[in-house]
Order: structure tokens, then C-alpha cells, then sequence
């Protein structure tokens, strides 16, 4: 399905340059505000991120991949290794908007958070209607979900994202394919409902969406998997566009030389992020991926208490949990030692 002029100008879009063989791909940052929409306000990284912050991702199987909500947070605390932050996982795969007003207050009970990203969307592709439908209930769960949220008593910033894309054969730099163009008309939702709820808004799909189609036309680990989930690689390029949202400049970022994945892989897409970084050396690519890599057995140890503690008995009780849950964080503490002064 050809994308037209009308919603290609909701977005200022993503301008990529050709990709020659063996050499990186090439973006130019990303538009965060949709044109015709009441005006959101530009966000600054030091409103967004402060001190003892507890920052909570909220999503489907996107976020439950536990791949971008590490890199944004590495990214974070490699500039923030003194003000003693906390991040969250809070993915659940199937989930909706809808779905996710059964469980979010015993995950927000656990993270206690004071900001919280929230991304869904992907499962909103096999309900039925048109995009109209689709987009008129998810608008209306999607708000639901954020006025419940901003009520808890830790929070004080919410950021509402949009889904991630998917890649499909008949995505074209130009043409957007049925599926990704449901997700474009849930991104514009998701702008109307962080207006509305006077929260902060990142649109992921159609950066993200031209940097995998892009992809495929240049050699090298792929960008999404089955054509519908983000490859780790891919995770990469979704989190530069969440760090160029809330504020992150590579001036702010380059000193500390965030690159979570191995220098091959941050080749491959360094041109393509949504934040013009250097290249890094060696010894910071270690640094970063060590940090980046920290959050695996924390992540998994949250998702145990959270997900299956009391309803798989393999599982030990929460507070048999939370020891082991605190003690994989000092683990993550002990890798941000790095980036100390």
C-alpha cells in the first residue's frame, strides 16, 4: 500500500542516503512531532532523567525482548554513573493496552517508579476493523493505561511511545506496507493521547521502519527477525530514537562512547542511529558493552519475581526473590564503577 503525501506529512521523514556494499547504513534524526497536532514540548534530558530516578519500560514482547530498554538505560547511566538510578523491564508478550490494565499495578508496586516509558501497539495488528477501528480503541485504552499510571504515587513523568515497526516485503523506502501502516495511524494515537494526557511522546515506527527496509539492501546481520520482531542490532537503532527524544545529544554522549554491541555489529548501523556518535574505541567499546550486558541476569531476575513468582511452582516466593533480584542490580552498580570519575 503506497504511503501518500497527506500522512507522509504528519512526519518529517526519515532521509536516508544510499547504502553501499560493506559499508554502514545512513540516517539523519528523526522528527518527533506531528505536524498538525497540538504542540508537544521539545523534551530536555536533565527534566526528563534526575537523580534517584526509578525508570520503568511498560510493553509488549518488543520491550519483553529486553534488548532497547538495556541500551537506553546504559546509555543513561554511563552519563549519570553518580545519581543512583534504577531501570525496570516491564515487557509482556500478547499484551495490549487494553490488556495491560489487568497487571500494571502489581508491576508498578514492584519498580515503584518515578518515569515510565510506555510502548504497545504490535498486537493491536490482529484485532478486527479497519485502521480507523483499531485506532479509535487503542486511543481509548492507550489513555486508560496513562491516566492509571500518572495516578500512582511515585510518578512524575510519563513518556508514551509508539510501537516499533515491523518489516514486511512490500516496505519500501517509499511505500509502507499494510501492517506498518496500521502502526503509523497507532503512532498518531499514541501523539494524541501524550497531548491529551499532558505526557511526552516518541513516534518509533517510521524512523526505525526506514533503517530496516535500508538494511536489507546491504550485507549484514539482519535488522528484524521473521520480518516482525527487532533483531538485538535493531534494538540498537529503536533506542538511539528514544535517546534523541527525551533530549540525549552525542555531545553528551560521545565522551562516554555508548556502543552496546560488538564494533562489527555498531559498524554496521553507527550511521544509522538516530544520533550522529563517533566511532569509539576499543577499550570504551568494552566498557559499554560490559554495562549493556550487566542488565541480563538483573532483567531476568525481575521478570521471574514479576511474572512467574506465585503462579509457577518451580518458582520460589517473592521475597525469596528479592534478595537475588538486588543482589543481580549491585551487579549492574559494579559495572557502572567504569564510568566514575
Amino acid at each position: 500500500m503506497k504511503q501518500t503525501h497527506t500522512t507522509r506529512s504528519l512526519f518529517v521523514a526519515a532521509l536516508l542516503a544510499a547504502a553501499a556494499l560493506a559499508t554502514p547504513l545512513r540516517a539523519e534524526p528523526p522528527a518527533t512531532q506531528p505536524a498538525g497536532e497540538p504542540k508537544l514540548v521539545a523534551m530536555k534530558f536533565d527534566r526528563v532523567i534526575q537523580k534517584g530516578d526509578h525508570v520503568l519500560f511498560v510493553g509488549d514482547e518488543v520491550t519483553q525482548q529486553m534488548y532497547y530498554t538495556r541500551a537506553v538505560a546504559a546509555a543513561i547511566i554511563s552519563m549519570r554513573p553518580d545519581d543512583n538510578l534504577r531501570f525496570y523491564n516491564g515487557g509482556y508478550d500478547g499484551a495490549t493496552a487494553e490488556s495491560a490494565i489487568k497487571w500494571i499495578d502489581d508491576l508498578m508496586g514492584l519498580a515503584k517508579p518515578t518515569v515510565v516509558f510506555i510502548s504497545f501497539g504490535l498486537n493491536e495488528l490482529g484485532t478486527p476493523g479497519t485502521d480507523e477501528d483499531r485506532a479509535v480503541r487503542y486511543e481509548k485504552s492507550l489513555a486508560s493505561l496513562v491516566e492509571r499510571i500518572q495516578k500512582f504515587p511515585t510518578v512524575k513523568r510519563v513518556i508514551v511511545m509508539s510501537p516499533a515497526p515491523v518489516l514486511r516485503p512490500d516496505d519500501t523506502e517509499k511505500n509502507l506496507s499494510p501492517e506498518n501502516t496500521t502502526l503509523l495511524a497507532l503512532s498518531h494515537a499514541a501523539g494524541r493521547v501524550a497531548v491529551a494526557r499532558g505526557a511526552a511522546y516518541i513516534d518509533l515506527v517510521e524512523f526505525p521502519r526506514e533503517v530496516f527496509v535500508k538494511s536489507t539492501m546491504s550485507p549484514g546481520p539482519p535488522l528484524a527477525i521473521n520480518n516482525r520482531l527487532p533483531s538485538e542490532i535493531g534494538h540498537i537503532v529503536i533506542a538511539s530514537v528514544i535517546l534523541h527524544g527525551i533530549g540525549v545529544t552525542p555531545e553528551m554522549l560521545d565522551p562516554k562512547g555508548w556502543a552496546p554491541l560488538a564494533p562489527r555489529q555498531m559498524h554496521r548501523i553507527r550511521q544509522a542511529l538516530a544520533l550522529n556518535f563517533k566511532p569509539t574505541s576499543l577499550g570504551a567499546n568494552d566498557v559499554s558493552r560490559d554495562l549493556y550486558g550487566s542488565f541480563r541476569v538483573f532483567d531476568e531476575r525481575f521478570f521471574k519475581l514479576w511474572r512467574l513468582s506465585g503462579r509457577n511452582p518451580a518458582v520460589p516466593p517473592r521475597d525469596a526473590l528479592l534478595p537475588q533480584v538486588e543482589e543481580a542490580w549491585a551487579d549492574v552498580r559494579a559495572a557502572t564503577l567504569n564510568y566514575k570519575d
